[in-house]
């Protein structure tokens, strides 16, 4: 079973390590050391010389599998970057992988790395099992080494057949159904939402359509054929506060399929959960106020007190494309095998599910049309970007769609740059006018006759 973790690249701003709470102890004892102690402890084992460095785990759109030498040949699918990444050998591993502090002596490190690389995958057993060359894999704790080569301690297929999977990057929030209802109990569903966060961008019509298409843009250019639920992650600031709200296309019957498009996204009731997101966007894209319905729960006064105050541009948008889908069986088993494992040792193993958001590299599959119902996509694999930390562990920080809400303001150029752009420049024009006519007083003030007085 893979340990499964999480970058939290939302905590950014790390700050420097307390002193230690002995280190005036630790000065004082390395200052009475001398050459005329008559005993030392043993001190493990430590690296010298130049230092590996962690790149962590790294999505690879393979070119090529090199057999001979255990290396993929590829683009990073994130930065375009080509790269050659190489199995690790034996040595490799033992050297970079395993716990020195647990394993403190190169013999006991050999035997540990002997254990571990029995299961490791090679790049011939991956090249047999996958179609083609043009597949996507995760290249998991890769180090750059002082030579510059790139090792990784394990690989992990995501995209295995390229007419039909595709790969995108993004924080993902598996949910636990209240019940098997939807499948008369026949079987465990998990579905998700995914918010691809490297997306985000000023609120605009054109954005919203391309946002709402309910098909699936792999990183590698694919569109799947599969429908599948966009959403539209609505991030609202007033340059102090943020809401934020997930706001998903509706599903007609009639089709049999979700309904495309910002206008249609615009059209639904506002909830008592949306409403405040949805009409900020509203009045981003010019849609009439009076052409929005809420449901009997909204307030329209304090909506309409939004609408205005986007309008006046005291208050920003900006949006992020999401989707929510079914995960296929595989990893429902998968995922529900870690809950299980969870509840048996009080939450000290991580779980996937039920946890909040958490950044991971995502595998989407089209599954065909049967009988009466059309193509779908769903989540076909989820490989988290690096270690989570269990629920319960005191270093564990949840990240809640609000956090990505209030992140997605600042990474699309801050409050102030996506305000509407005529209120800016409205703003603008009034302040400029304002400051001519300050001058102009004050001009014709120094003009002013002076008043004696008794």
């Amino acid at each position: 079973m893979d340990t499964i973790s999480v970058t939290l690249d939302l905590l950014s701003d790390l700050t420097e390590a307390p002193e230690h709470p002995f280190a005036s102890e630790r000065a004082r004892y390395s200052h009475q050391k001398g050459s005329d102690m008559a005993y030392q402890l043993p001190q493990n084992e430590k690296k010298s010389g130049p230092r590996n460095e962690r790149l962590g785990n790294i999505a690879i759109k393979v070119e090529s599998f090199d057999r001979d030498t255990n290396t993929v040949h590829g683009f990073d699918l994130k930065t375009g970057e080509e790269l050659s990444i190489r199995m690790a050998t034996r040595e490799e591993f033992a050297d970079i992988y395993v716990n020195r502090d647990r394993f403190t002596t190169e013999e006991s490190r050999r035997q540990q790395a002997i254990n571990q690389t029995r299961r490791q995958p090679t790049v011939g057993g991956m090249a047999n099992n996958v179609a083609g060359d043009t597949v996507v894999l995760q290249m998991q704790s890769v180090v750059r080494k002082p030579n510059g080569e790139l090792v990784a301690r394990w690989m992990n297929a995501l995209n295995t057949q390229p007419e039909i999977d595709a790969y995108r990057p993004g924080y993902i929030d598996v949910h636990i159904p209240k019940s098997n209802e939807e499948t008369k109990g026949a079987y465990e569903r998990r579905f998700a939402s995914v918010v691809f966060t490297d997306d985000t961008e000023a609120a605009t019509m054109a954005a919203l359509d391309h946002m709402t298409s309910n098909r699936i843009r792999g990183l590698e250019g694919n569109v799947l054929e599969g429908r599948i639920r966009s959403a539209v992650m609505v991030a609202v600031s007033d340059g102090l506060n943020t809401d934020t709200a997930l706001l998903r296309t509706a599903y007609d019957r009639k089709i049999k399929d979700f309904v495309a498009g910002g206008a249609a996204l615009l059209e639904q009731p506002a909830t008592k959960y949306s409403w405040k997101a949805q009409t900020a966007l509203a009045a981003m894209v010019d849609k009439p106020f009076r052409e929005l319905r809420f449901n009997d729960d909204v307030s329209k006064d304090e909506a309409a007190e939004i609408y205005q105050a986007v309008q006046d541009g005291y208050v920003s948008v900006a949006i992020t494309p999401a989707v929510q889908a079914d995960l296929m069986p595989q990893i429902t088993d998968k995922i529900v095998r870690l809950e299980n494992s969870a509840a048996k040792n009080d939450g000290a193993t991580a779980r996937m599910s039920g946890r909040k958001f958490y950044k991971a590299d995502i595998s989407f599959r089209s599954v065909p049309a049967k009988d009466d119902f059309p193509a779908t996509t769903n989540i076909k694999e989820i490989m988290t970007t690096g270690f989570l930390k269990p629920e319960n562990d005191p270093n564990h920080v949840a990240i809640r769609l609000a956090d990505l809400g209030a992140q997605s303001i600042v990474k699309a150029g801050g409050h102030d740059a996506l305000v509407k752009p005529e209120a800016k420049q409205a703003a603008q024009v009034t302040a400029e006018a304002e400051q001519r006519a300050q001058a102009e007083q004050t001009r014709r003030a120094s003009f002013a006759p002076a008043t004696n007085s008794m």
